[in-house]
């Protein structure tokens, strides 16, 4: 008998009663966007999250010492 440890990383579920809604990203369609359209694109929202989560972290009870972490 051979014994295996897993280590997996699950999300530990959360329930939220409350919704944050920032200002929306005005986006052109592009057919077949290039890496850099993308990547500026995903820049732009990445800040906003991040721009909203620090307006809005007292309002909900976060601790002002918390960051927020996107990879």
């Amino acid at each position: 008998m051979i014994a295996y440890q897993i280590k997996c990383l699950v999300p530990k579920l959360i329930l939220c009663h409350f919704i944050a809604v920032g200002a929306p990203i005005p986006v052109e369609k592009v057919v077949h966007a290039s890496q850099e359209q993308v990547d500026a694109l995903h820049f732009q929202y990445v800040e906003r999250l991040k721009q909203m989560f620090y307006e809005n972290r007292d309002k909900f009870g976060v601790p002002a010492s918390t960051e927020l972490n996107i990879y």
